[in-house]
């Protein structure tokens, strides 16, 4: 590689450093460079170009804010599509470091907002999870993923097959990554071929001289066909234990590497994997002197080893939703097509199917039947079907919302028997909330931490009095106080107050069902609605549906439980629900919460909180 074709940046000590390799004639224009990046755009003027940044975040944790800003300043200087990648030296979400201590969720919050600002989003990966460990001579040792692949939505839009894999690395602690932009390849079958080395090794030329002195009695040119033939066979078998093959004996090494990584990551032998590591190691070394001997043969056409992998892409992009690889019920990944569907059909296969355990019926008579007082309410509850359902629902919105004249059906001798009906209803309301008044248990001033292995979920609702909409707001967390989910959704303005403040509590219980939280706490600023929700009426007024609803969907949870807090204790799920205002119709966050609410999440923990 000449230097015309290479950049690199000076390291520090003994890290850092970047390079940057391209070919010849590849179309690429350097933008800028210094100790933590290099900056290029591919295929500079035209029209299908892009951007490519190598990045490599400060390695010191009070230096981390100014990689940031440098991403930050990087994105700053071209609109064009991005894809950014390297050793950030940071985490994204908890789940990526194994072993040691807990990195700081406030460390991990401003990669995010950062990443969020630039307006990029994680890759993901394909392979092994993490692409650093450190082994301590106290046995202990440390996992985490500090090296990824982030782009932005334009440069997926070009390349939506992109996948990024993890390799493995014997001589570094830490393993590669290759950005694969039009996706995995089907592996091709190698043709067999005689390897000139042989011709060095011991036996070779004893297994092709008893190969050609077989005796065959066909015709000459027939013989001759044979005796390559019969050559051809021998000389695979005796590759296969040759000590010259040290391709395949690599690739079995690398395997036995890969199982023994993962096996040390669940707690085995640390020693073995270093020794296969060092193994690895030493192959690659005599693997290379082979290649330097092989540059002078005449049948190696130009470059080095890895010339075929730069002239031979994919012609073909790949669907984004290609399956390239399954785990299968035994924890190990399955890879390969024909592997994958006998996976899938061997699931299938069995799902349905009993194991037929042995003495089942004299277990289940010793079993206690037991059903809930929840569930045993859904199993009685009216099921009406579907489009009766949706008539009865739009017919209570249409008469909440816009009055009685707006169902012209509706005798108008019967809007007397309804007023009556809902002025008495008003009047009991009334009544249960001034004798609650000063008894019963008081409701709490400051958002509370949930017990442990339990989740929070706040909610709560926002009229839009400048439109026909309104904004729903949850916010689950856990017993530290840490965001796992965070929503803000725009809808239409409901008919009443509490009627929004339901559609806020229904629409938490959604959100916990669909993310898995079992153990939740569901907690708003309404004490009518959270004391409804206790089973204290609204059953038969006009809101009477959501709130079965709601309770339906919270009776498939393992526990639960409602409380009420005031405002100032559920300030974030409010300003979810007021950023709904100018916000997209539905927003996510997860393990966070918008960067402009940070300061109302911090606000809204109690010290206790933050200590944990």
């Amino acid at each position: 590689m000449t230097p015309k074709y290479k950049l690199h940046t000076p390291k520090v000590t003994r890290g850092g450093g970047l390079v940057l390799f391209w070919k010849k004639d590849f179309d690429l224009k350097i933008e800028s460079s210094s100790l933590n990046h290099i900056d290029v755009i591919i295929k500079a003027g035209k029209e299908n170009a892009w951007r490519f940044t190598g990045f490599y975040g400060a390695p010191e944790t009070q230096l981390r804010s100014e990689s940031w800003n440098l991403l930050r300043d990087l994105d700053g200087q071209s609109p064009l599509p991005w894809l950014c990648a390297g050793d950030f030296n940071e985490l994204l979400k908890s789940h990526e470091k194994l072993g040691g201590r807990l990195r700081s969720y406030g460390q991990m919050q401003l990669f995010r907002e950062a990443l969020d600002e630039c307006g990029l989003f994680d890759l993901n990966f394909i392979g092994k999870k993490f692409t650093w460990f450190k082994h301590y001579p106290n046995g202990g040792s440390v996992w985490e993923r500090l090296d990824r692949a982030v782009c932005t939505a334009e440069w997926f839009s070009l390349f939506p097959a992109t996948k990024v894999r993890t390799l493995s690395c014997v001589s570094s602690d830490h393993n590669p990554i290759i950005i694969l932009p039009d996706g995995i390849a089907p592996k091709k079958l190698k043709p067999w071929r005689f390897e000139q080395l042989w011709l060095e090794c011991e036996g070779c030329h004893d297994t092709i001289t008893a190969a050609w002195s077989e005796v065959s009695w066909a015709s000459p040119m027939v013989e001759v066909m044979n005796k390559i033939e019969n050559c051809k066979n021998q000389l695979r078998r005796w590759s296969k234990n040759s000590v010259c093959n040290i391709s395949n004996t690599l690739v079995e090494k690398k395997k036995s590497l890969e199982l023994a990584e993962a096996a040390a990551v669940r707690g085995g032998s640390m020693d073995f994997f270093l020794q296969l590591k060092s193994e690895v190691n030493d192959l690659l070394r005599m693997e290379e002197k082979l290649w330097q001997q092989r540059a002078h043969d005449h049948w190696m056409v130009s470059g080095d080893k890895n010339s075929g992998y730069f002239h031979n892409r994919a012609s073909q992009k790949f669907r984004r939703n290609t399956i390239t690889e399954l785990k299968g019920s035994n924890g190990e990944m399955v890879l390969g097509d024909d592997e994958i569907a006998a996976l899938v059909v061997g699931y299938y296969n069995t799902l349905f199917s009993s194991s037929t355990p042995s003495h089942i019926e004299d277990v289940l008579q010793h079993t206690l039947r037991v059903v809930i007082r929840s569930l045993k309410q859904n199993l009685h509850r009216v099921l009406l079907p579907g489009r009766v359902s949706c008539l009865r629902e739009n017919l209570l919105r249409r008469m909440l919302g816009g009055g009685l004249e707006m169902v012209p059906s509706l005798p108008l001798v019967q809007i007397g028997v309804f007023a009556q009906d809902y002025l008495r209803s008003f009047k009991t309301r009334v009544s249960q909330a001034s004798h609650s008044t000063g008894s019963g248990h008081p409701s709490q001033k400051h958002w509370l931490p949930p017990p442990p292995e339990c989740f929070k979920d706040n909610f709560d609702g926002a009229m839009f009095n400048e439109s026909d909409e309104a904004g729903l707001g949850v916010v689950i967390r856990n017993s530290r106080g840490q965001v796992m989910v965070a929503l803000s959704e725009k809808i239409k303005k409901p008919p009443s107050v509490v009627a929004l403040e339901l559609l806020a509590a229904r629409r938490a219980a959604v959100l916990v069902s669909e993310t898995g939280f079992q153990n939740s706490v569901f907690e708003g600023d309404s004490l009518a609605v959270v004391k409804s929700l206790q089973g204290s009426g609204m059953e038969n007024s006009a809101v009477g549906h959501i709130l079965k609803d709601t309770l339906s969907i919270v009776s498939l949870l393992k526990s639960f439980s409602f409380s009420h807090v005031i405002r100032q204790g559920n300030a974030v799920a409010h300003a979810l629900a007021q950023r709904a205002r100018l916000s997209f119709p539905l927003q996510v966050w997860m393990e966070s919460v918008p960067p402009d609410l940070n300061a109302v999440l911090l606000a809204d923990l109690q010290p206790s909180v933050l200590m944990l």
